[in-house]
């Protein structure tokens, strides 16, 4: 998922994303939303990596006639579901197709929310072995009681300290001190002691 937590996704995104989720939904229950959140976010995706593609979406210039046409010459014939198609036309017609990677992330929020799944974001100097990602995807999952899905951020800046931001919460300064020594733990204290740790950290 791209940088996706609550405070940076604006009101309108999450009008639109919710409307999307209802009708996903009314057509095929949840699973539906998943697939249709799996393309949203790839045509987000290509909305952030191609410049082309973010020109378009953007730019007044280009009418709103030839950005139909264009949508259903790229996305037609089922390379993206009708929803999504009849989505993002409607999207063209009120001007909003500028809103589309905040859409994305306004929607993972909410699927995320109906599916008991959490966005879990570790800050680091360097990136994170496996073995401590996991232990800090298992603990907060189990603190919070829900399924974390975790993601490494490399910060230079922190100079081999941690960060950690629960949804839309940042661990504070001091606790991503006591965080720091968790990976020594896992060589001196053992497994079950990191563990502890972790979980006190975010419970606290």
């Amino acid at each position: 998922m791209s940088n996706a937590t609550t405070s940076r996704v604006n009101s309108l995104a999450r009008i639109y994303a919710a409307s999307l989720f209802e009708l996903a939904e009314a057509d095929g229950g949840l699973p539906n939303c998943e697939t249709t959140g799996l393309e949203l976010n790839g045509v987000a995706e290509v909305a952030q990596t191609d410049a082309s593609f973010q020109e378009f979406l953007r730019s007044p210039v280009v009418s709103m006639g030839d950005k139909e046409q264009a949508l259903r010459r790229i996305f037609g014939d089922g390379k993206v579901s009708d929803l999504l198609l009849r989505f993002m036309l409607v999207l063209n017609k009120k001007s909003r197709l500028d809103q589309l990677v905040g859409i994305g992330e306004a929607y993972t929020q909410l699927l995320w929310e109906r599916t008991g799944r959490i966005e879990v974001e570790v800050f680091s100097a360097k990136p994170l072995d496996e073995g401590l990602v996991e232990l800090v995807r298992q603990r907060v999952g189990e603190a919070l009681g829900k399924e974390a899905v975790l993601r490494n951020t490399v910060d230079a800046g922190l100079i081999g300290g941690l960060k950690l931001r629960v949804g839309d919460r940042m661990i504070d300064a001091s606790v991503a001190t006591q965080l720091s020594r968790i990976r020594e733990s896992l060589n001196t204290s053992g497994a079950e002691t990191v563990r502890s740790r972790i979980g006190s950290l975010i419970q606290g």
